[in-house]
């Protein structure tokens, strides 16, 4: 893809504003260019109708013709700020169209960081303040769970975040199959034998486990309640 389309695709959404009002190049075959060339022309129409000399005085009574400028003038003035309300009017239609696709992309993109799953309240400074145990871990041992459902897991802790100091193992109910030896980043609650939130493999740790370093600062400094 060439660079050029690229520097667009992550601009942000005053880009394609200021583009149209400097007179600089838009994606080329894109709706926004075509529409910003629409305004230009119609602007620049005004521009050179406004920009004529006066043609010679004629001889019609004074009041007449005065009238007649008058009235020509009063034209000339309302087309122009019509034309340039349009004008603004798209200017604004290609920031809320940018501003609309960077929501969307945004939205993708929170997806794909957690593979797929629903965001985890890890880069919550008051859900860490809160938590029983955040932590990553291997998994040691996966069997089914009696009379409750699916799988009973237990963990050795490598890496604590809630508390710091947390050690050994911990064992939790799951709806996920990890495997013996799997990776896996998870997080407790104050009540409950279920994790809010399990992720396994580097992959999926990688971008949550940027969240919880990120918020344990001012999680640190909360008391929960």
């Amino acid at each position: 893809m060439a660079a050029e389309h690229d520097a667009y695709e992550g601009a942000v959404p005053d880009d394609a504003l200021m583009a149209a009002i400097l007179g600089e190049p838009l994606p080329p075959g894109s709706a926004e260019a075509a529409d910003v060339a629409v305004l230009r022309e119609q602007v620049g129409l005004i521009g050179r109708v406004l920009s004529e000399p006066p043609g010679p005085p004629e001889r019609a009574p004074a009041a007449a013709g005065r009238g007649r400028r008058r009235r020509h003038r009063v034209v000339l003035g309302a087309l122009a700020v019509t034309c340039a309300g349009a004008f603004l009017s798209g200017a604004a239609w290609l920031v809320t169209q940018g501003g609309t696709a960077g929501t969307g992309d945004s939205a993708a993109s929170g997806v794909a960081d957690s593979g797929g799953k629903a965001a985890a309240p890890f880069g919550s400074p008051g859900y860490l303040a809160c938590a029983r145990l955040v932590a990553e871990g291997t998994v040691t041992e996966v069997r089914p769970a009696s009379g409750d459902g699916g799988l009973r897991i237990t963990v050795r802790i490598t890496r604590p975040y809630v508390p710091r100091t947390a050690s050994g193992e911990v064992t939790f109910l799951t709806e996920e199959v990890p495997g013996a030896g799997d990776r896996v980043l998870f997080g407790l609650p104050a009540h409950g034998v279920r994790p809010d939130a399990l992720f396994l493999g580097e992959a999926e740790i990688a971008p949550e486990r940027a969240r919880v370093t990120a918020a344990l600062p001012q999680a640190r400094t909360l008391t929960c309640g």
